[in-house]
């Protein structure tokens, strides 16, 4: 993923909910919130958003599907097309199939927003 379709992700999932950092302290590689998210941000005004090509903030966005849909087995899978998509513990399709992990999972935050 560029940083570009990182940016518009991470900036997306922050619109249907995906909670943002309670405190934020400096890291070596952008900076790493008091959540344990590795939060980035461009030159000039813009907001800080996650970065979810980080493994620990890709974790973080997973229990909050999990929270949100209040099922601790909710899991992402890549499908034998490529795709990801997010199934709950009875192995129901969530949301919307997205091109990464993380696509899929800011699908089925916003899909368990919506209910």
């Amino acid at each position: 993923m560029d940083d570009a379709t990182a940016k518009d992700l991470g900036l997306e999932a922050l619109a249907v909910g995906f909670e943002p950092a309670p405190c934020l302290t400096r890291a070596a590689y952008g900076v790493r919130g008091g959540d344990g998210c590795l939060w980035r941000h461009t030159a000039g005004s813009a907001p800080r958003w996650p970065d979810f090509r980080d493994p620990a903030t890709l974790g973080v966005l997973l229990a909050q599907v999990r929270a949100a849909l209040a099922d601790g087995d909710t899991h992402a899978e890549r499908l034998f097309t490529g795709e990801w998509a997010v199934f709950n513990q009875h192995g129901n399709l969530v949301s919307d199939k997205g091109p990464t992990e993380a696509h899929a999972l800011v699908a089925a935050l916003q899909a368990a927003k919506e209910v």
